[in-house]
């Protein structure tokens, strides 16, 4: 039989008491015993933390998957009135659960529990199982006021008592115990059987030395022999008796012993005890009360005793004399209750009343030697006699007596004399949802009506769902929530669908089991809609639970077929249905039930949405044709024409034509010429339109049987006509039959009741008798039971919620086991790692393994989450329907964790911990660099993976797979050392089965003789994937896997040096991985021999690596890794370059060298990567980090002691400008001062840039009083600098640009808080939640390195002293310390090797497999071939773009220019450049053109801020490159704050924002955009050669040019007043004014303005007014000629001036103002501080008295328009954006890691 023993006993706070130790032993023992029996342990998750040790307990007897945990709803207290409905509820809970685990009976060892704990029992009288419990006493009733308390207690007592008195078995541990309850209960003595309870192992007596029992006695404060007893201070262990006898007791022998009362006293119960024995003449030392005695000195305490006295007045047993016999006491008990069965004679049982007795029995032992030793021998015989064994052998004797006895009741349902139910039965028929011209409508209709005759019947649907007007008037119509709630009202659920039922339709047949009817398809659906990654959803469902998301990958990958699919989509509908109905000529079997092929009712509905979706009028005449092939369409749309020519008022024709190339959902309607439209769709959704639309039918013969067959039905001969019949002459015959068809009435049977095969379904199913669902019958009695009120308490919501949720839980123990994989890493809501290509593998094809036994999951919110939405994207199915859930762990799951899915992170081992307590097995794999395996391999070790976690059980500590047990308790105490997890785990007490891998497949020594102790099923696992191993690879599969390549590391490998360090630790790595296939080629500038200068540690496998020779097939990858960059001679398959940067841009040699040598880059941060796209590298770039070694700097994070009284910064760095050092003494000597307790140590080291003394120096000259700063400028050994680490309390690098910045990774590493700039490469691994980022602003970068156009970071000096401060104050050292904890698990993220390993394999193999060097398909978003800044700004760009670009590059412009205007790329004239929305308009063209990028030239006037925003937020760029070039940024501060949000939301989406200058990239940063914003110079023509300037006399002319639009902020009154001060001295100046009239009103005004100034000061005659809009040659021409030209520009918003480069082209010395588009001019211009007239007269005239120094400024702007040259920035931008699309189609553009 099945016992479940409910052990909640063993829980709660009796588990170190008594009653738990009885609990324990007694169900050992019965388990022991086994009788063939099925033993399952109950036990209540509301105790989690005791549930592992009580499955340790019986470890070696029960598998651990036979204790079970239950959930009850917690506050359920039973003698808590408050509690009263929850207590019940709980009680209901709980015995819900253990029916369904289906036991014969339910045994429980304490039934008195819970009363003021989660203790959840009772006795369910209408139980399918027997209730056994063990009656312990009845003591309480004695003196219920002192046992009991208040009427609270006492009432919850009694319930329990009556509960007692209904089980089917009492176990009574005494037989005075079973006496009191037959007596007092009432119970029938048969129901009592007495199973004495039985003395543990333990107590026995001691062989311990004289020492040892000398050591205990002191102990427990014991210096003479003793009288012993063990109890609390109660009144019926008769403690005051006890100490009344003694003091009776001779003097001499009461002063030769102590009395000891073992166990907790309270201060007054020991005074109490005190001040009795005073009061009875004993002196103070007599009395000993040691306190608790533990399990292990209580034996020796016993043993040592002179006599174990317990003379209590009521015992249900008596344990503890049974023990101390047990262990060789003589003891002295009582002759009331239990007493005298334990001690089993009479003189050791006196009147307990009798204080002279109790004397006289002890003082007999004594005084007698004699007696003390017969009692010693006697007491372990007769202790003898009680043991668990006994116990147990009368238990379950009594049990399968009570099971043999007992039998099931039977219940009889009561009928009328007919035996059918006295009136009709109520049914719910539920349709799927579709719209009125499909035929599952008509037939749904049909269906109804007939149904309706025969039940009540309610119609459940959506809103959507038709129903015809006689149906809405006679039926009751309900949705599908009302039905839910009440689906137990009906006697007969039916459902009506085809196989193509949805999802929700689907779960709703699962949640409410019903009869299904089965309506056969007219024709297949579309393909693509059973099968790709858009499946529908019910397919997607019905899939998933068939075959898990293995068969989701297959059906993604369209390895199954359309017919595999539909036999599927069937099978799961049967599978829900409890009873089966399909239509008579249904290609189905094995069915419960056929029926008449089903008909449709027509209706005027399904007229109208007919005639509406193609376009007819549904009150015309219209002629239906189904045609069965393309040419029998053409045929009857001929014959039609041919017959109705001469027909004035003709109908209309509708030909169907199935194509059958359509894709899902394709609705093809063509409307041609005499009333003819073509439909061509899945028929199944017209049907029933069609044939309610059709006053004449014409049916093609070439139509399947079944077709034809349904058409005859539902539209009889009188208006159906053959197809056959328009042959030849015959079509004139169509006009006769229409009109005849004209004449006919229509069927005016409103019903729709009379259809045949709809009333035979109907008649079939009412003779049908109400379905049981027998799933469900459980769970609804438990319902039906939960009362409204208990004793006055009624539920609230939460209340039911809670058992709602604890039902949950414990229904899902009813489920098959499944298993789970732990991908917390990857499938969380913010993931710690983004999912590679080598991951996403392996995952699909455990997935395909596993079927439906295999499931994703993930950590979130203290829960662990079953992701379906990730486990569908591995799967690769698109908007899948299968959605998250939280986790009910049952027993016989397993979650699953690898080194390859980094699971199992500590943060989530209280969650492990509490599913290994609900009997879930823990199991990890080490895959290590076996993840790199190729294709073929990969299926083959997943189902070995499969293999062994189906057979791995739960276990109680850390097992090594395929080890002897010997061994795998050796190495489980010592976990691999290079897997930190397994360490962590076996750390944390958390047992777990582990697997590893490399260990057990490899060779390793240790493991050798691992794989003989495999199952069989295991060995041949491993046989089938060493034999695929060893097969030849075909040369189709040669080289296309890293795993096949060689891996080359080409560059510096000596010394020190970063480069060298990096490029060591990359060769080691690939080493590791593809053991044999990676070599090195040392380069230090040229090749090298020879390895001196490599450390001592790396030196013999850099030889080894550098000393193998290259293979002849050239199948390496090469990685170069040097500067300046080089490229490795050789053949290689691929070349990449691992290539840092610190700066912005990078000098176009080197992109130029990168783009034409190699085929990708290798990236360690996006600031690089960034940088290089902005700099126009074309080729891929994968941002995958670098390989690092911070290992020995881990170390030193656990061995970190409190700081001291004197806080201690570190920086460590080289010291150059770019490390921020000037920066961070400015900062420390603003933030602190010698009084502080701070010390600030820099580790440098000698090198040409580094200046820190000096600058130390000079800094305590300004600030004496400067806190303490200690230099050490030395090289160090490795060793010495992490001792720096180790004593330093903080990390500080104000760096200006950093390429990856390693110091900062080490510093998280060993726990240093980190003080860091919030721009560099650690972005990639340090967030603000990691480290305090130090605000900063771009600045123009003043490296030996930099170019034009270069930026680093400027950190910002009084937010670095903010941050110094903050580390020394101790408000702030929670927020400190939280980074720090976070710090340490990025750090250790980022240093994963395997991690970095799986981004490089998965990088490579994306380039052997993926890569797309075409040119990029460009969607241009521009003004175009108009009078318009940006439109000649677009025209520059796109004209230096190379042929092959700009013939992918289409123009997307405003309707202002014309389509006819011809332009090297094309355009689309597509929006309007009014302010209307132009969103849709400009991503409809874009998707028009395919393009793979969309680059927008913005200016607000064009494209509002707010419309910028949403089109960037738009699903219709996923998946595509943006680029926005803001030509007005600093526009952006007169958006409105909502636009502002949305702008900015958008901004962040783009994958490049582009500026012209570096204040605008410092106005995006204060707006909060940091991580794609880029500098992109404006463009300038460079001429050759510049003319020579002209030395003026006063008699000459002088020519002042000026050129922009004639805008007021261009200063041009103030160059004309300028001028005219000028003209003093050069009278004959000329004033030439290239500023052409913007087109629009509004601008006419300041010219008019300029003019009459200009006749005011005498000047105008001497100006020249150019405001024609003139071509770029006249400009020039004009420009050219002139000697100085002037640009006295106000500030503006406008991020760029075109005028300047047009100026600046000219050749011709330029005077410009200081405002903000200038600034990047540098020496190109000759600088007026503002516009003042006399201020511009002034600089003006200095250039014109010197020739030279206008040769000075021409200089200067030549290089400057070299730099900013049109083929240079258009160069720029086209690499940019190839890359940039690139980095897409390879999907390497997703950061690895968030920031």
């Amino acid at each position: 039989m099945r016992i479940v023993i409910d052990l909640q006993a063993c829980q709660n706070g009796s588990r170190h008491r008594g009653i738990g130790r009885y609990a324990m032993s007694m169900a050992r023992a019965m388990v022991k015993a086994g009788r063939n029996h099925e033993f399952i342990i109950a036990l209540n998750r509301s105790f989690s933390e005791s549930v592992d040790d009580i499955r340790r307990s019986f470890e070696g007897l029960l598998p651990p998957s036979s204790v079970v945990t239950y959930s009850v709803p917690p506050m359920a207290t039973a003698a808590d009135p408050s509690n009263a409905w929850r207590n019940r509820a709980a009680e209901l809970v709980r015995a819900h659960f253990l029916e369904s685990l289906a036991p014969d009976v339910v045994f429980v060892p304490s039934l008195f529990e819970g009363f003021w704990d989660d203790t959840v029992v009772s006795v369910e009288r209408d139980a399918p199982y027997l209730n056994v419990i063990t009656l312990h006493d009845l003591i309480p009733l004695e003196d219920p006021a002192r046992h009991l308390g208040g009427e609270h207690d006492r009432a919850a007592y009694f319930r329990r008592l009556n509960d007692a008195r209904h089980a089917d078995l009492l176990l009574a541990v005494s037989r005075y115990a079973g006496d009191d309850a037959i007596a007092k209960l009432g119970i029938a003595d048969h129901k009592v059987v007495v199973a004495y309870g039985g003395v543990d192992e333990q107590f026995r007596a001691p062989k311990w030395s004289s020492a040892q029992r000398a050591d205990i006695l002191e102990k427990y404060g014991i210096s003479r022999p003793y009288v012993m007893m063990a109890s609390p201070l109660e009144p019926r262990k008769n403690i005051e008796g006890l100490i009344a006898g003694y003091g009776s007791m001779s003097k001499s022998v009461r002063d030769g012993h102590q009395l000891v009362f073992a166990g907790k006293m309270d201060s007054f119960a020991q005074r109490y005890i005190h001040d009795l024995a005073r009061a009875e003449g004993m002196d103070p030392e007599t009395i000993v009360l040691p306190g608790f005695v533990s399990d292990a000195d209580l034996p020796a305490l016993y043993h040592y005793s002179s006599t174990f006295a317990f003379p209590s007045f009521s015992e249900g047993f008596g344990l503890p004399l049974l023990e101390a016999m047990a262990c060789g006491a003589p003891v002295v008990g009582s002759s009331k209750t239990s007493i005298p069965e334990v001690v089993g004679r009479s003189d050791l049982a006196p009147d307990p009343a009798n204080i002279v007795e109790i004397g006289r029995a002890i003082e007999r032992i004594l005084a007698n030697p004699s007696v003390e030793k017969e009692l010693r021998d006697f007491g372990p015989r007769r202790a003898a006699l009680f043991t668990w064994e006994k116990s147990a052998t009368v238990a379950l004797d009594a049990l399968e007596k009570l099971l043999r006895e007992s039998r099931p009741s039977t219940s009889a349902t009561v009928q009328d004399e007919g035996g059918m139910p006295s009136r009709r039965m109520e049914m719910a028929l539920l349709m799927m949802d579709v719209p009125p011209e499909h035929r599952l409508s008509g037939v749904n209709n049909a269906l109804a009506a007939a149904l309706a005759d025969r039940f009540d019947l309610t119609i459940i649907s959506t809103s959507r769902t038709p129903v015809s007007e006689w149906l809405q008037a006679n039926c009751a119509i309900r949705n599908v929530e009302w039905f839910e709630t009440h689906a137990d009202h009906f006697h007969h659920i039916l459902y009506s669908a085809d196989y193509m039922a949805d999802a929700a339709f689907r779960r709703l047949m699962r949640r409410q089991k019903g009869d299904l009817i089965l309506v056969e398809r007219l024709a297949p659906p579309a393909p693509n809609k059973l099968t790709g990654r858009r499946l529908f959803d019910g397919a997607e469902l019905a899939m998933f639970e068939a075959a898990g998301f293995g068969g989701l990958s297959r059906a993604a990958a369209n390895e199954v077929s359309a017919n595999e699919m539909i036999d599927l989509l069937i099978e799961d509908l049967a599978s829900r249905a409890a009873h089966l109905y399909v239509e008579a000529d249904s290609a189905v079997g094995q069915v419960a039930c056929r029926t008449d092929i089903m008909p449709i009712a027509l209706s005027d509905q399904a007229r109208r949405a007919l005639c509406e979706k193609v376009g007819v009028n549904a009150a015309s005449a219209v002629i239906v044709a189904v045609a069965a092939d393309d040419d029998a369409a053409s045929r009857i749309i001929r014959d039609f024409r041919t017959a109705f020519v001469a027909v004035t008022d003709a109908p209309s024709l509708v030909v169907f034509c199935d194509l059958h190339d359509r894709q899902a959902g394709d609705v093809n309607i063509s409307k041609l010429v005499s009333g003819v439209v073509r439909i061509s769709c899945d028929l199944d959704a017209v049907y029933c339109g069609l044939l309610s639309t059709a006053d004449v039918l014409i049916v093609d013969d070439g139509l399947p049987d079944a077709i034809r067959k349904r058409m005859s039905i539902d539209c009889p001969p009188p208006r159906l006509y053959l197809a056959r019949h328009l042959v030849g002459a015959k079509c004139s015959k169509l006009v006769e039959f229409f009109d005849s068809a004209q004449a006919l009435v229509r069927d005016d049977n409103i019903t729709g009741a009379a259809m045949p095969g709809a009333v035979e379904a109907a008649r079939q199913m009412s003779g049908k008798p109400p379905a049981k669902r027998a799933d469900a019958e459980v769970l609804k009695r438990l319902i039906a039971r939960l009362p409204e009120d208990v004793r006055g308490s009624r539920p609230d919501e939460n209340d039911l919620a809670k058992v709602a949720i604890a039902l949950a839980r414990n229904e899902a123990c009813q489920k098959a086991p499944q298993i789970y994989f732990d991908l917390t890493a990857f499938a969380k809501p913010d993931p710690s790692h983004r999912l590679d290509r080598i991951t996403s593998y392996w995952l699909e094809e455990i997935f395909r393994q596993g079927g439906n036994r295999v499931r994703a999951i993930y950590a979130d919110g203290g829960h662990f989450v079953v992701g379906n939405q990730f486990a569908a994207h591995v799967c690769k199915i698109a908007n899948s329907c299968l959605q998250d859930h939280l986790l009910t762990p049952q027993i016989g799951d397993r979650i699953v964790g690898s080194d390859l899915f980094h699971s199992f992170a500590k943060n989530n081992f209280d969650l492990l911990r509490a599913a290994r307590n609900d009997g879930v097995a823990l199991d990890y794999i080490v895959m290590d660099s076996l993840a790199f395996q190729r294709d073929g391999l990969r299926p083959s070790f997943a189902g070995m993976l499969m293999t062994w976690i189906e057979e791995t059980v739960l276990s109680n500590g850390i097992s090594m797979t395929g080890l002897r047990q010997e061994m795998s308790d050796a190495t489980s105490s010592r976990p691999a050392s290079h897997d930190a997890c397994m360490q962590a785990l076996d750390d944390a007490d958390i047992p777990v089965a582990v697997l590893n891998c490399p260990d057990i497949l490899g060779d390793s020594h240790v493991m050798a003789d691992a794989k003989r102790h495999f199952s069989a099923a295991m060995s041949n696992a491993i046989n089938i994937w060493l034999a695929e191993r060893h097969k030849p690879l075909t040369m189709a599969h040669r080289g296309t896997h890293a795993a096949d390549l060689g891996h080359v590391v080409a560059g510096h490998v000596l010394g020190s040096y970063s480069l060298a360090i990096i490029n060591r630790m990359l060769a080691r790595s690939l080493e590791a991985s593809f053991p044999g296939q990676a070599r090195f080629l040392a380069i230090e500038t040229d090749p090298i021999d020879h390895t001196e200068g490599v450390p001592a540690d790396d030196k013999p496998l850099m030889i080894e690596l550098a000393g193998r020779a290259a293979p002849d097939n050239g199948n390496e990858v090469v990685i170069s890794h040097h500067y300046p960059v080089i490229v490795p001679d050789g053949s290689y398959r691929l070349m990449m370059a691992l290539f840092f940067w610190e700066e912005s841009a990078v000098p176009e040699h080197t992109i130029e060298r990168l783009g034409k040598n190699f085929d990708a880059i290798i990236s360690p941060a996006r600031t690089v990567t960034n940088a290089l796209l902005d700099s126009g590298l074309s080729i891929p770039i994968a941002t995958i980090g670098q390989p690092v070694d911070i290992e020995p700097y881990q170390a030193l994070a656990g061995g970190r002691s409190p700081r001291g009284k004197e806080v201690r910064f570190l920086h460590v760095s080289s010291c150059f400008k770019r490390k921020g050092i000037d920066i961070l003494l400015a900062a420390w000597a603003k933030a602190f001062t010698s009084a502080d307790p701070v010390r600030l140590v820099i580790k440098t080291f000698p090198n040409p840039h580094n200046d820190v003394e000096q600058q130390l120096e000079e800094l305590v000259s300004r600030y004496p009083d400067l806190a303490t700063v200690e230099i050490i400028n030395r090289d160090v050994e490795r060793d010495e600098l992490l001792q720096f680490y180790a004593n330093a309390d903080v990390m500080v690098l104000p760096s200006r640009g950093e390429g990856y910045n390693l110091p900062a990774l080490e510093a998280m590493a060993s726990g240093l808080p980190l003080i860091v700039t919030g721009h560099g490469g650690q972005r990639d691994f340090c967030s603000e939640r990691e480290a305090r980022l130090i605000d900063y602003r771009f600045a123009r970068s003043e490296s030996h390195v930099s170019g034009h156009h270069s930026l680093w970071v400027e950190p910002d000096v009084e937010d670095l002293a903010a941050a110094l401060r903050e580390q020394a104050d101790p408000d702030q050292d929670m927020v400190i310390e939280e980074r720090r904890q976070r710090a340490l698990i990025a750090a250790a993220r980022e240093s994963d090797k395997m991690a970095w390993l799986h981004r490089y394999t998965a990088m490579v193999e994306n380039l052997l497999d993926t890569s797309n060097g075409e040119k990029a398909r460009v969607a241009w978003v521009s003004t175009w071939g108009v009078q318009c800044g940006i439109a000649q700004y677009s025209q520059y760009i796109v004209d230096h773009f190379s042929p092959a670009a700009q013939r992918e590059l289409t123009v997307l412009c405003d309707h202002r220019t014309p389509r006819r205007v011809s332009s090297v790329p094309r355009h689309i004239p597509t929006w309007a450049v009014d302010n209307v929305p132009k969103i849709d308009d400009i991503l409809n063209a874009v998707e028009d053109i395919d393009a793979e990028a969309l680059v927008i030239q913005h200016q607000d006037g064009l494209l509002s801020w707010d419309q910028l925003g949403r089109l960037a937020l738009d699903d219709r760029l996923v998946g595509k490159v943006t680029v926005v070039v803001l030509h007005n940024a600093g526009n952006m501060a007169r958006a409105s704050s909502h636009e502002l949000m949305t702008l900015l939301e958008g901004l962040g989406k783009f994958s490049r924002v582009l500026v012209h200058n570096i204040a605008d990239m410092n106005f995006l940063l204060s707006m909060g955009l940091k991580h794609n914003i880029g500098l992109l110079p404006h463009g300038a023509f460079a001429p050759d050669q510049a003319p020579w300037p002209k030395r003026f006399t006063q008699h000459d002319a002088p020519i002042i040019g000026c050129h922009g639009f004639f805008f007021q902020h261009k200063g041009i009154d103030k160059l004309i007043r300028a001028a005219a001060i000028l003209r003093q001295d050069w009278p004959n100046l000329k004033l030439r004014l290239v500023n052409a009239q913007f087109p629009g009103e509004g601008h006419q005004a300041y010219i008019s303005e300029c003019k009459a100034l200009a006749k005011s000061l005498g000047v105008y005659d001497a100006i020249e007014w150019h405001q024609a809009f003139m071509p770029i040659e006249e400009v020039n021409g004009l420009l050219s000629a002139c000697d100085i030209i002037a640009l006295p520009y106000s500030e503006s918003t406008d991020s760029a001036s075109g005028a300047v480069r047009v100026s600046l082209a000219s050749m011709v010395p330029l005077v410009a103002t200081r405002v903000k588009i200038f600034a990047e001019l540098g020496d190109a211009a000759a600088w007026a501080d503002n516009n003042d007239p006399e201020v511009l007269a002034e600089v003006i005239g200095r250039l014109l008295r010197s020739p030279e120094e206008r040769r000075t400024v021409q200089a200067a702007m030549h290089d400057w328009l070299h730099a900013h040259d049109w083929s240079r920035v258009a160069g720029t931008m086209e690499g940019m954006i190839q890359g940039l699309v690139q980095e897409k189609r390879l999907h390497w553009d997703v950061n690895r890691m968030a920031s």
